[in-house]
């Protein structure tokens, strides 16, 4: 059954369900959201892929889906990191 994520009360919910920690002080919503996905991708690509686009699977684009191989592969191989908190942006760090 496809899921959600469309908002942040959504991102604290699953933050909720998956034992992850509550949003830091000064963390953009969509760092946030990035890093929410990072800890569930690798229990559940399929989950964690909604978090990070915010769709369902059943409302992704051809790019969502390309992007949902890429992140299961990283964190297949320990490469999901969280990102600094302090920055805005929510790439993933690439120096690992």
């Amino acid at each position: 059954m496809p899921m959600s994520f469309p908002d942040l009360e959504s991102l604290k919910h699953a933050a909720k369900v998956h034992n992850f920690r509550e949003m830091l002080e000064g963390e953009s919503e969509e760092l946030y959201r990035h890093n929410l996905a990072d800890h569930v991708t690798p229990y559940s690509n399929i989950e964690g892929h909604e978090i990070r686009t915010g769709k369902g699977w059943d409302k992704w684009t051809a790019e969502d889906n390309v992007n949902l191989f890429l992140y299961a592969a990283a964190a297949r191989h320990g490469l999901l990191a969280e990102p600094d908190p302090t920055t805005t942006t929510a790439a993933p760090d690439s120096t690992k």
